[in-house]
């Protein structure tokens, strides 16, 4: 099943054109690696999927909803956007909260849960991802590793279904890149569609089913 497409996507800047035409559709379960150096659009592409940045035409689909259709977006586009989860280059912690807490703030703001579930939810997720000992900690006291780890953490508390990496290995010391792709491949195990935006080739490499080249902004079709 197609998790995630994009149809003739296009995206410009100051009048140039970043994204041209790009066809792209990724399967549950599927690890795809976007590599492409700095300033081809890897960054750019994946914002559009989070609906953080808008296209200028084509179409975006998730799970058979159309985010955009023709270049027009649906009225709704929150509820389909709450499929997709964006684990930022640099994280974007919260300074002033905890661990503990910046996990729980997305789905406390969109009381997705009751109270008590959402704490139970939380600790599933620290659990999982080794943060109890530092679950009051604040992200100045963490490692880059734990930041990520957190970061990924707050993302699955939407419960998304399409989990998406700007750059993951740019914060890290080369010996928790295994880490991480250990973390993502059993994401991918538990059916979430994973897709990476790296120029990290060796990484790319290592963790991805299949690696795509962002070159003058055009992708190839898949």
């Amino acid at each position: 099943m197609k998790t995630i497409e994009t149809v003739n996507l296009c995206k410009n800047f100051g009048g140039k054109e970043i994204l041209k035409n790009i066809n792209f559709s990724a399967q549950n379960g599927e690890i795809t690696a976007i590599t492409g150096k700095s300033g081809e659009g890897k960054t750019t592409f994946l914002r559009c999927l989070a609906g953080l940045e808008k296209i200028d035409s084509g179409s975006i689909k998730i799970e058979d909803n159309c985010l955009v259709k023709d270049g027009i977006y649906v009225k709704n586009t929150s509820k389909i956007l709450k499929k997709v989860g964006l684990i930022f280059q640099n994280f974007n912690l919260f300074p002033h909260l905890t661990v503990k807490e910046n996990i729980e703030i997305p789905a406390l703001n969109a009381k997705m849960y009751e109270t008590r579930a959402i704490f139970d939810v939380s600790q599933k997720l620290l659990k999982q991802f080794k943060l109890e000992n530092v679950q009051n900690s604040f992200p100045s006291n963490l490692s880059g590793g734990q930041k990520q780890r957190a970061a990924i953490a707050r993302a699955l508390i939407l419960n998304p279904d399409i989990i998406l990496f700007d750059e993951p290995t740019s914060s890290l010391d080369p010996e928790l890149v295994e880490e991480l792709t250990e973390i993502i491949k059993k994401l991918s195990k538990q059916n979430y569609t994973i897709l990476i935006v790296t120029h990290d080739t060796g990484f790319a490499n290592q963790t991805a089913d299949r690696i795509l080249a962002l070159k003058d902004g055009d992708l190839p079709a898949v």
